[in-house]
């Protein structure tokens, strides 16, 4: 999963514009205004989890997750192709010798030699 960048109290403005203001801030954190400026004055330590959560709430951590999805949906449609191909291999290898046991009987039977069976070779 995608990480978001090593964010420190500096970066809280920022955020707080990214998700649409304090208000809504507040409302993602569930804290009061009063918190929020403290964090913003440096009188109390901004919570890295806060930042985080800020982040991932924005534009940026937004796309992040999508681009996280959409590269899971790809490797899953991957492992699935693959496991169709396996499961359809053993149906298409008996098919093959099928081919193979007919295209032998065939020149075998043009050229006057004994068919070797399955067991013999």
């Amino acid at each position: 999963m995608y990480q978001p960048p090593h964010l420190q109290a500096s970066d809280l403005n920022d955020l707080i514009v990214l998700v649409g203001g304090d208000r809504v801030a507040c409302r993602l954190l569930d804290i009061t205004p009063r918190t929020l400026r403290r964090w913003r004055h440096g009188h109390y330590p901004t919570p890295a989890m806060a930042l985080k959560l800020l982040w991932y709430a924005g534009p940026w951590g937004r796309q992040a997750a999508d681009m996280d999805l959409f590269n899971e949906v790809r490797l899953l449609r991957v492992l699935v192709n693959a496991t169709d191909r396996q499961a359809k291999a053993p149906v298409e290898a008996d098919r093959f010798v099928a081919q193979l046991q007919s295209a032998s009987s065939a020149f075998h039977a043009d050229s006057g030699s004994p068919v070797p069976s399955r067991e013999e070779s």
